[in-house]
C-alpha cells in the first residue's frame, strides 16, 4: 500500500459483477485505490508473478478453477496475500471453509454495501498485517531463545570450569608444594573435622607428631637440595606406611610431620608409630653426622583422647608436642606416649614436693 493507495486483484469471471464491484470500491475508496481485474484463475496467477496487491477480492466459480480450488492455488502462490471472498446467496458453507483454511473475510456480492467492503477491505489487509507481525515476532524469539540457550550453555560451561579452577585451587591450598602431602592448612581442617566425628561417635583419636633427628646437620652436611629429597623421602614413606584411607598425614612445618589416626586407640597409635619408624630406618638415607646412626632416624610422640565438647583440638596437639619433646629429651630415635609422659611428670612433682617438705621439717628442727 503505496502513499495510502490500496492495490486491488479482482478475480472475477463476470463484467457485470466487475462494474459493480468497481462502482462500490469508487464510493468506498474514491481515487484512493488501483483496481486490476481477471476473468480466471490462470490470468491471476500470471498477474500476481509481475505485480504487487494489498488485497485479493475472488470469486469462488471460475472458468478454469471453482470452490475452495482457487482460493488455495492463490494462498500457495502468496502465502501472505490477504483475500476477501465474494460469492453468491448459496456459497455461504464454502465461504465459511475459506475463513477457517486462512480467508480474511467474505461478502454476498448482492448485498454488498460500500461501507462493509471498505472495512472487509481494511480489516483483511490490518489483520494479515498482524499476523506477519506475530510471525516475525515468534521468529525474533526464536532467535532469543537459542541466543539465551546458547549463552546459558556457555554460561554454565563457564561456572562449571571455574568451579572445576576453584576445586583444583582449593586442593593445591592443602597440599604442601615439596612433599606433594597435606599441608598445615589442610592438617588443621581435617583434625577439626575428625575432632567433631569422633565426639559424634565417643571414638578415640590419636595424633602423632614426628620429628628428623638432627636434620639441621643433614642440611648443613649435604645441602639443601639433598635436604629437600630426604623430606619428600620421609613422607611418602609416612603416607606409604598409612594402611587406612581415613589415616592421613601432614607436614606440619619444616622437618615436622603430623599424622591423624581416626578410631585409634592409643595402643593401635604406638603400633603404626613403630611400623613408621622402621620404615625410615629401612630407607637407609646416609646421615653422617648424627650423634645417633649413620642413617636418618625420627622420633615420635603419641597422643589420644576421646574428644569432649569442652575440649579442643589443639589440647590433642599439645599432648602430642609434649611427648615428642621428651622423645628428643631421652636421646632421640624413639617414640614417647603422652600418658606415660604425664605420668612421669606427675611422679616428678610427687617426689619434688616430698623433698621440698623433708627440707621444711629439717628446717623446723
Amino acid at each position: 500500500m503505496l502513499n495510502n493507495v490500496i492495490n486491488i486483484l479482482s478475480v472475477e469471471a463476470h463484467s457485470d459483477d466487475v462494474c459493480i464491484t468497481n462502482q462500490l470500491l469508487t464510493s468506498s475508496f474514491g481515487a484512493r485505490y488501483e483496481l486490476a481485474t481477471v476473468a480466471c484463475l490462470s490470468e491471476a496467477l500470471t498477474c500476481l508473478d509481475s505485480n504487487h496487491f494489498d488485497v485479493c477480492l475472488l470469486d469462488l466459480h471460475l472458468p478454469d478453477s471453482t470452490g475452495l480450488d482457487s482460493f488455495l492455488t492463490l494462498q500457495n502462490k502468496i502465502p501472505g496475500l490477504p483475500i476477501v471472498i465474494l460469492m453468491g446467496q448459496n456459497d455461504e458453507p464454502l465461504a465459511n471453509q475459506a475463513l477457517q483454511l486462512g480467508a480474511q473475510d467474505y461478502l454476498v456480492k448482492d448485498q454488498v454495501h460500500p461501507i462493509w467492503l471498505k472495512r472487509a477491505i481494511h480489516h483483511a489487509i490490518e489483520r494479515v498485517q498482524l499476523l506477519e507481525q506475530i510471525k516475525t515476532h515468534e521468529v525474533q524469539m526464536q532467535q532469543l531463545n537459542v541466543l539465551l540457550r546458547d549463552r546459558l550453555k556457555r554460561r554454565t560451561t563457564a561456572i562449571h570450569q571455574m568451579h572445576q579452577q576453584v576445586q583444583v585451587l582449593k586442593t593445591i591450598s592443602f597440599v604442601d608444594a615439596l612433599t606433594q602431602i597435606t599441608n598445615r592448612l589442610g592438617f588443621d581442617q581435617r583434625l577439626e573435622r575428625e575432632w567433631i566425628h569422633s565426639i559424634g561417635n565417643n571414638r578415640a583419636l590419636s595424633l602423632l607428631m614426628i620429628d628428623i633427628d638432627y636434620f639441621k646437620q643433614f642440611n648443613d652436611t649435604y645441602g639443601h637440595p639433598e635436604g629437600d629429597r630426604c623430606l619428600k623421602q620421609v613422607a611418602q614413606t609416612i603416607q606409604d606406611g598409612l594402611l587406612r584411607p581415613q589415616d592421613s598425614v601432614a607436614r606440619y612445618g619444616g622437618e615436622e610431620f603430623v599424622v591423624i589416626l581416626p578410631e585409634t586407640s592409643e595402643m593401635g597409635a604406638m603400633q603404626v608409630a613403630e611400623r613408621i619408624c622402621a620404615d625410615i630406618r629401612n630407607l637407609e638415607i646416609a646421615h653422617a653426622t648424627s650423634p645417633l646412626c649413620e642413617h636418618v632416624t625420627i622420633s615420635l610422640g603419641v597422643a589420644t583422647e576421646i574428644p569432649q565438647e569442652n575440649n579442643l583440638p589443639q589440647d590433642l596437639i599439645v599432648n602430642a608436642d609434649q611427648a615428642l619433646y621428651q622423645a628428643k629429651h631421652r636421646g632421640r630415635n624413639r617414640i614417647a606416649v603422652h600418658q606415660e609422659v604425664a605420668q612421669e611428670v606427675a611422679q616428678e612433682v610427687t617426689v619434688e614436693a616430698s623433698c621440698l617438705t623433708s627440707e621444711l621439717a629439717l628446717e623446723r628442727n
